[in-house]
């Protein structure tokens, strides 16, 4: 037993058949010198000290630290001369009720600071971490090899300073219910330079992210943010090298920023009207907007000149201003959008006819009928948008105005159907002129080849 190298457990905790662990004790592991892996350990009254001649091990996963335990015998686990340990993840009690006294916090954050591991370490993960403070050897910029950190459940009002650690390159913050703002605490003087990948997920009192310089996050290509109810909007122009931004149920940001590099933006929202503006997106390829009661989804052509495919979830979506002009659009997705099926068909439609008619020569008289016809299209357009707004109004009138008389009542009615009549009067008058065009385009083609291959000829 003395050269074991591999020890497994297998049991079977709240009816989750295959998880790893350990219940209770490790008595007599001190003796298995060789080990290299371990399952992970429900910390007791008096187990760490066992851990102190495994030197030669790779992973360490210690749960359940509280205040039965003592500061000398956190220390004899001796963690900080394990110089092959490459991932340790600890762990608190996982029960709910808070650390109480002052005197309870100090020993735990001695318990904590008695944890600092070897420079080794290149993963590590702490969970259900109930100190105000963070251990003092958390972000020494002695860990170079550190490039992993993930936080999972936290009471704590700020995140730790992590900005030191020069090869940091994936950071996640899980449940972190204490955090309101984040700011040059945060990122320290050096900022993330080394920084590949940033999480925040279910932080719904974080309302602030400030103090961002544009030096501090020079590789960040990754981030994802969801469940920030609070967050009212990203630093301003300071991730030069994002290439993927994820943005899910965050109801309160209201626009995105201009990101130079950016090329996939995912934007998942349950119940707002609004979908972000977005301001210029020079490089963005792929869009993908999740918001079911949004019913306008506004771009700007200009502003994304490489986008090539969007996804749509947005079940009352019925306007898409912009799309009939991103030259690059190759792919669209719908899904619950039944509303808009239609519109994205006649967008289709228009393209291919404005394809056909650029073959047309410049006197011709189907381009001059066509150029009258659309300014007459989008007159009636116009006309159908005010008529919209007279709709909204009126709808508000009959549900907040006092209007006791019937006659009153009926009126309204008869305004409001009148208004909501007139898209689709501009609908039918779009349609009857694609067909027309259409109808007058094909005619004009299947004349000219008799013409062009009499040209040839005669060439």
């Amino acid at each position: 037993m003395k050269l074991l190298r591999h020890f497994k457990i297998t049991t079977y905790p709240q009816g989750e058949p295959g998880h790893l662990g350990l219940v209770g004790g490790l008595h007599g592991i001190r003796h298995l010198l060789n080990l290299v892996t371990l399952p992970p350990i429900i910390i007791g009254n008096d187990h760490m000290a066992d851990l102190m001649g495994l030197n030669e091990i790779r992973e360490l996963s210690i749960s359940g630290f509280s205040i039965k335990l003592k500061v000398h015998d956190v220390k004899d686990a001796n963690l900080h001369s394990k110089k092959h340990l490459q991932l340790l993840k600890l762990g608190f009690e996982n029960k709910e009720h808070k650390i109480s006294t002052d005197s309870h916090r100090s020993q735990l954050m001695k318990l904590f600071d008695s944890l600092r591991p070897n420079c080794s370490i290149r993963d590590l993960i702490i969970n259900n971490y109930k100190i105000p403070m963070y251990p003092c050897w958390l972000g020494d910029a002695s860990f170079i090899k550190l490039t992993t950190i993930k936080f999972n459940n936290s009471d704590t009002q700020y995140l730790p300073t992590l900005g030191n650690l020069p090869f940091l390159a994936s950071l996640h913050f899980d449940r972190m219910w204490g955090v309101q703002r984040t700011g040059r605490e945060f990122h320290g003087v050096n900022g993330f330079p080394s920084l590949t990948q940033l999480t925040f997920r279910d932080m719904p009192e974080w309302s602030e992210w400030s103090e961002v310089d544009d030096g501090d996050f020079p590789r960040l290509h990754t981030l994802w943010i969801s469940w920030a109810d609070s967050l009212s909007s990203l630093p301003s122009e300071s991730f030069m090298s994002l290439i993927t931004l994820e943005l899910t149920l965050c109801p309160s940001i209201e626009r995105i920023p201009e990101l130079t590099k950016l090329q996939i933006l995912h934007m998942g929202r349950a119940c707002n009207l609004h979908v972000p503006l977005l301001n210029p997106l020079p490089s963005l390829e792929c869009l993908k907007i999740i918001c079911h009661e949004t019913i306008c989804s506004p771009l700007v052509a200009q502003h994304l000149p490489l986008l090539r495919m969007i996804c749509l979830c947005c079940e009352e979506l019925m306007y898409c201003d912009g799309h009939g002009g991103l030259a690059s659009l190759r792919d669209l997705k719908l899904w619950l959008t039944t509303r808009m099926a239609g519109i994205f068909a006649s967008l289709a439609v228009n393209k291919a006819l404005d394809k056909l008619a650029s073959f047309l020569p410049k006197s011709s008289s189907l381009t001059a009928a066509k150029e009258r016809q659309e300014k007459d299209l989008d007159d009636l357009k116009m006309l159908e948008r005010t008529m919209r707004r007279i709709h909204a109004t009126l709808q508000d009138a009959e549900q907040h105005w006092d209007i006791r008389e019937e006659s009153s009542k009926l009126r309204l009615r008869e305004l409001k159907d009148l208004a909501y009549e007139a898209e689709d009067v501009v609908e039918e008058y779009e349609y009857e002129l694609k067909l027309c065009n259409a109808k007058a385009l094909l005619s004009y083609l299947k004349a000219a080849p008799t013409t062009s291959g009499s040209d040839s000829r005669q060439r």
